[in-house]
C-alpha cells in the first residue's frame, strides 16, 4: 500500500517538527520546508498528497503559495494552519483556493484536539 507524501510547509522549527513526528508516525512520507519560497519550490517538484501551509512565512506568504500552485494547475489539497482569526483569514483563503483552513492557536478557540 502506497503511503500517503504530505508537505509542510512550516517556519516555526518546533511546531514544524512536531507536526512531522506527529504524521510520521502514522507511517506517512514527511518533507518540509521551512520558508514560503522552498516550500512552493518542493511544491512544484514533487507529487503531494496533501500540503500543510502556514500563512505568514518568510519570502512567500501560504495566500500566495496556494494562489501560485492552482495557477499552474497544481489541484493537491491544502490545509493552512494559521493562529490569525477565521473571519479574515477565511475570506483570503477562499480567494486562494484553499481547500481548508485551520486554527493553530490555543487562544483560537478552535485548536487541534
Amino acid at each position: 500500500m502506497k503511503s500517503a507524501r504530505i508537505l509542510i510547509i512550516e517556519d516555526d522549527e518546533t511546531l514544524r517538527r512536531a507536526v512531522g513526528d506527529l504524521l510520521s508516525d502514522q507511517a506517512w512520507q514527511i518533507e518540509t520546508a521551512a520558508d514560503g519560497q522552498i516550500g512552493y519550490d518542493r511544491a512544484m517538484e514533487g507529487r503531494f498528497d496533501l500540503i500543510l501551509l502556514d500563512l505568514m512565512l518568510p519570502h512567500i506568504d501560504g495566500y500566495e503559495i496556494c494562489r501560485s500552485l492552482r495557477l499552474q494547475s497544481i489541484s493537491t489539497p491544502v490545509l493552512m494552519l494559521t493562529a490569525i482569526p477565521e473571519s479574515p483569514a477565511m475570506n483570503s483563503a477562499t480567494a486562494a483556493s484553499l481547500t481548508a483552513i485551520r486554527g493553530a492557536s490555543p487562544s483560537a478557540g478552535n485548536a487541534w484536539s
